[in-house]
């Protein structure tokens, strides 16, 4: 089994720079790596981003640059996935692995579609506050990532990925049913990104009692209705969980929808409500909370 030694990252945005910097201060400059164009990388390589006030000194490349990564973290927003597959292609080998910390579980199957199934370990990132503003990154906390196995053919590539990540001190958990942790993932995302995205709302806005929290929980159940004609059962314990995560994360910070929304980007609504809605009238569930979100914040 080959260890992973070096990383490249794609998507020099808050997630991005989180993992970039925790991996860079573990294994070294010379052996992580954030791929971009030629463009980006000129302007990048001017500029140290912020870290929680330091500045970030990353390697930049860009194809036909001499970098053979054993690891590709895919950091971008979902809007980007295709432009993503083609930028990375170059660099997937025989033994790449590539997890995705997009939000919503479409982008490791576009990933399996391009690069075969068993290159691509289903991934979570949760539990973080972070925002990116003016080159300048601040996370509090760092949140962690949840990785597992779909089935026996993942487990080699997953204990290469344990391995790097207990070296690297990366926060990570181990799943034993990384499916149904996905669509729970997805579940808080249609709850609390969609809510704060709609009516510009901070995380503290949803830590209080009141109409916006109550939406959250709602938008959370349509969810869970939904998940379960897909033979994934999403429970009230869950959503109380998720509930007291929310609850633990700093009162000022925002979901990246949410600043997308005010920074005039297109938003994720694809992989949320875009997603749940059209699977809602194929089972003939009511979601009326997702459909408004869809009506309110579609693209």
């Amino acid at each position: 089994m080959e260890k992973i030694q070096n990383i490249a990252i794609v998507g020099r945005g808050a997630i991005g720079v989180i993992y970039g910097s925790l991996l860079m201060k573990k294994m070294g400059y010379k052996h992580v790596a954030f791929l971009c164009d030629a463009k980006r990388k000129a302007r990048y390589e001017k500029q140290d981003v912020l870290f929680n006030g330091q500045p970030m000194h990353f390697q930049y490349i860009t194809q036909g640059d001499d970098f053979y990564p054993d690891l590709i973290i895919v950091a971008t927003k979902y809007v980007k996935i295709k432009q993503t597959i083609e930028e990375i292609r170059p660099f997937v080998h025989e033994s790449t692995v590539i997890i995705s910390t997009m939000n919503g579980i479409k982008s490791e199957d576009d990933l399996r579609e391009a690069f075969g199934r068993y290159h691509v370990i289903r991934t979570i990132a949760q539990k973080m506050s972070s925002v990116y503003h003016n080159n300048q990154v601040t996370a509090h906390p760092l949140g962690e990532l949840v990785i597992g196995a779909e089935d026996r053919h993942d487990l080699a590539n997953l204990a290469r990925l344990e391995e790097v990540f207990d070296y690297a001190e990366i926060p990570y958990l181990l799943s034993t049913d990384i499916k149904r942790d996905a669509y729970s993932k997805l579940m808080i995302n249609c709850g609390v990104n969609q809510t704060c995205a709609a009516y510009h709302l901070t995380y503290g806005d949803l830590q209080k009692e009141g109409k916006y929290r109550d939406m959250v929980i709602a938008t959370m159940r349509e969810v869970a209705k939904v998940a379960a004609f897909e033979d994934i059962r999403l429970t009230e314990e869950d959503i109380t969980a998720w509930m007291k995560a929310l609850d633990a994360v700093d009162p000022q910070g925002m979901p990246s929808m949410a600043q997308d929304v005010l920074e005039n980007r297109p938003t994720e609504i694809g992989l949320f409500a875009g997603m749940i809605v059209p699977l809602a009238h194929k089972y003939k569930v009511k979601v009326p909370y997702n459909e408004n979100f869809l009506a309110m914040l579609g693209n």
